[in-house]
């Protein structure tokens, strides 16, 4: 058995918000959809404190390396979609499985 895992970093413009409130408006339900839509795990992991600015962490584990791909395009595109935000940056980290 093998392990396919990846983070990826989301770096978000919220460009409406004008407090920390509104951005929290926006980014809870958009992390509330990530989770719905994929079997991924989702966090905001930066610029909690800043009105405009976000980075979203977002954890992916697949059986297998195509389906990982498919699963990070997936969801990187969900975010993309948004009208909310806009996907300034998006960096990926995998995973070595060291029993490989």
């Amino acid at each position: 058995m093998s392990l396919h895992a990846a983070a990826a970093l989301l770096e978000l413009h919220v460009p409406d918000a004008q407090s920390l409130k509104e951005k929290r408006g926006v980014l809870v339900p958009l992390i509330a959809s990530i989770r719905a839509t994929f079997p991924v795990a989702v966090a905001e992991v930066d610029h909690q404190n800043t009105w405009q600015r976000s980075t979203v962490a977002v954890g992916f584990v697949a059986a297998d390396a195509p389906t990982l791909e498919s699963l990070i395009a997936a969801a990187v595109d969900h975010v993309d979609r948004s009208l909310e935000v806009d996907l300034v940056h998006t960096a990926v980290s995998y995973l070595e499985d060291p029993t490989s």
